[in-house]
């Protein structure tokens, strides 16, 4: 049809529409030319619902979800019935608020991982009624030397009373050898003590004697009946071995027999290995700590108490 008059009608020219009704319910739609076309696309794409889904059956994380909807551009319609798309700083915007929103997701999931994981750390995991909670024994290794008076006075004034009281948490081990030294000549050791070679002998016996007697506190025994007295190894360690039943034949075999030789040396790798070195006799350590010596040759019973972990004893409250 022409624009020429029809009917007497007269029909001026028209221009092409810039939006149409294009919409299911007829509502008016813009049509973006295809400059816009990206902009539409990154429309459609967060129009529809972004959620952040942080759920970790690992970790036991309760699920954090975002839900939002972003409308990223506005239409502006002008005077002539044309459509056009707002300033192109909205999808920044939009890059800025999910950036955001997964910064602010990070924060409360490994928030609450730490939170759950020092809770975790302090609280005491309840037990059946049937079983009991095992802490376990304190290590005490004794290094000293058998004729070393101040060696003496704490294994028959600290250690023993101490044991007595708190045999149950603890385990003891006995090193006698001092400030000795070792020498190797054809495949043999021979050795050196700070109170001459007699201590070396005396040294010889209680190490066999830990070697021989397997049960902690006649070991604890026997070596306290000997260092009461011991300028007589060989009469001593009898005396004392068989006063608490334990056969002497064996003990007096290794002592005599390269056997009790090697037993000497690995105690002294085991002195010779401290860290600090040995620097006073008798050096004690519980746990493998040197710590507090001092306080350990003092009042033995007091440092045990004080370092074990578990329920406490009787003798400590």
């Amino acid at each position: 049809m022409n624009n020429k008059d029809v009917s007497g009608v007269h029909l001026s020219p028209r221009r092409a529409p810039k939006c149409s009704l294009n919409g299911r319910d007829g509502s008016l739609r813009p049509t973006v030319d295809v400059k816009h076309s990206r902009l539409q696309l990154l429309e459609r794409t967060v129009e529809n619902t972004i959620a952040l889904d942080t759920l970790d059956d690992s970790r036991h994380i309760v699920p954090v979800r975002f839900l939002m909807r972003i409308s990223v551009s506005r239409r502006l319609q002008t005077k002539d019935g044309s459509c056009s798309v707002c300033n192109p700083i909205w999808p920044m915007l939009l890059v800025c608020v999910v950036m955001t929103l997964v910064l602010i997701n990070d924060m409360y999931t490994y928030g609450n991982m730490a939170s759950r994981a020092r809770a975790h750390a302090y609280t005491l995991v309840s037990l059946p009624d049937n079983e009991v909670a095992v802490y376990p024994p304190l290590r005490v290794e004794v290094y000293y030397e058998a004729l070393c008076p101040d060696s003496r006075y704490f294994v028959m004034k600290q250690l023993s009373p101490a044991y007595e009281k708190l045999h149950q948490i603890l385990n003891i081990a006995f090193i006698p050898y001092g400030k000795a030294t070792t020498h190797e000549k054809d495949g043999k050791y021979t050795f050196e003590c700070q109170h001459g070679q007699l201590e070396c002998k005396a040294n010889l016996v209680h190490a066999c004697v830990t070697n021989v007697i397997k049960d902690e506190e006649k070991q604890l025994s026997v070596i306290h009946c000997m260092i009461d007295k011991n300028n007589q190894p060989m009469k001593a360690g009898q005396k004392c071995v068989e006063k608490y039943s334990e056969n002497w034949e064996n003990v007096e075999s290794c002592v005599l027999s390269e056997k009790g030789a090697s037993i000497m040396k690995h105690m002294g790798d085991m002195t010779n290995s401290l860290n600090p070195p040995v620097s006073f006799i008798p050096t004690i350590t519980i746990d493998g700590s040197q710590d507090d010596q001092k306080h350990i040759l003092q009042d033995l019973h007091k440092v045990l108490c004080k370092r074990y972990r578990g329920p406490k004893q009787p003798s400590c409250k």
